[in-house]
């Protein structure tokens, strides 16, 4: 059987604390690795790493918006490359790049492969709407028809494509992770409840610092550390909570990237994710490899952690929040420990990049034959 050639198409890669902006190059790398020849399209700037796959960035345009990513360049390289191609995967919706990948395999009868990532959820949907009727009039509409398949990471996701263009055949691949090997690395845990991401309300963010407070003497000799970036008027406003809480336990500190955020889950002895939507959680994968516990919400597709044994997934309230910090900061720091080898395993076995790249390679064969 040949190299199967396949386009990958996302809006950006340089935001390390966006989901696609690690998980889409991590396919690629992976699928590179295997039969296929890979070429990533993003629009400028890149990240400062080597990548062992072709990656064309383009300078956006500022017409109609910057925002909006339109670059004819772009589109012009996209469309001849794409000859030759035996597979489109477009990753994400609503800006230009995603647009150009319904049209170059239109014109060149390649089959599309749509991910949303996250944005056909309700919540997203809602947000930006205007932008996002705009962007169907500017021929997102004429893409997603365009669509043969979506791939989605979790079944909640496939519900949402379901209820938004049911027709169109969709398969559940999550993403992987890049183990980070534990070889010698001390897992002496610090009394430490980690949030590590995007700091933004859909977070929940403000349900766990009013579960913190609701925790009293029981977070003596813990700290909470919300480590990312986010809106400076919403970053400031949870600063301010804080102030009136007058708790000192609690740090905002910024991101980390790489091999520093690696070392910051492996000091925590659980992570949190209160999350009121999430497509996925990458910060869930990250955290159970690095053999850390989690507590997150019904509303990411973790609700397999009890029955791992690695974690907490419950109601995003501050009361089911607050019972479940509870349970976790009551612990044993041994059972903890045990709980978050639980998780590095079960990341083992089912969300190595290897095993994930396996089933997505599966799917171009399909489309394609």
């Amino acid at each position: 059987m040949g190299k199967l050639k396949v386009i990958h198409i996302v809006p950006f890669i340089g935001d390390e604390a966006s989901g696609p902006a690690y998980s889409v190059p991590a396919l690629c790398s992976a699928l590179s690795k295997l039969n296929c020849e890979v070429v990533l399209y993003t629009l400028a700037p890149l990240p400062e790493r080597k990548f062992d796959f072709r990656v064309e960035a383009f300078s956006r345009s500022s017409i109609p918006t910057s925002s909006f990513g339109f670059s004819w360049r772009m589109y012009k390289s996209l469309s001849e490359d794409a000859k030759d191609a035996d597979i489109i995967h477009n990753h994400s919706l609503w800006m230009a790049p995603n647009i150009f990948a319904g049209f170059a395999a239109k014109k060149a009868n390649k089959p599309l492969i749509n991910s949303p990532r996250g944005t056909l959820s309700s919540k997203a949907l809602e947000r930006s709407s205007w932008k996002k009727s705009l962007a169907l009039k500017l021929g997102q509409r004429f893409a997603l028809n365009a669509t043969e398949c979506f791939h989605v990471t979790a079944q909640h996701e496939q519900s949402d494509v379901r209820n938004y263009q049911n027709k169109t055949p969709s398969v559940v691949i999550p993403n992987g992770i890049d183990l980070p090997s534990l070889k010698g690395v001390s897992l002496n845990k610090e009394k430490t409840v980690l949030f590590l991401g995007r700091i933004h309300p859909i977070k929940g963010l403000d349900i766990l610092l009013k579960s913190w407070k609701n925790l009293g003497d029981h977070t003596e000799g813990w700290q909470l550390k919300l480590v990312g970036k986010g809106d400076q008027k919403y970053v400031s406003s949870l600063a301010n909570i804080i102030e009136k809480y007058n708790i000192d336990n609690i740090q905002i500190l910024d991101p980390v990237y790489g091999s520093d955020k690696n070392v910051v889950y492996q000091k925590a002895s659980i992570y949190v994710l209160p999350s009121y939507s999430e497509n996925f959680g990458m910060t869930v994968v990250e955290s159970l490899s690095n053999a850390t516990p989690v507590i997150t919400t019904n509303k990411t597709p973790w609700e397999d952690l009890q029955k791992k044994g690695c974690g907490w997934c419950i109601e995003p309230s501050e009361e089911e929040l607050t019972k479940a910090l509870l349970a976790a900061l009551s612990l044993d720091e041994l059972l903890l420990k045990e709980m978050g080898g639980k998780g590095r395993i079960w990341m083992e076995e089912e969300f190595s990049w290897k095993e994930i790249s396996k089933k997505m390679l599966s799917l171009y064969q399909e489309l394609k034959n």
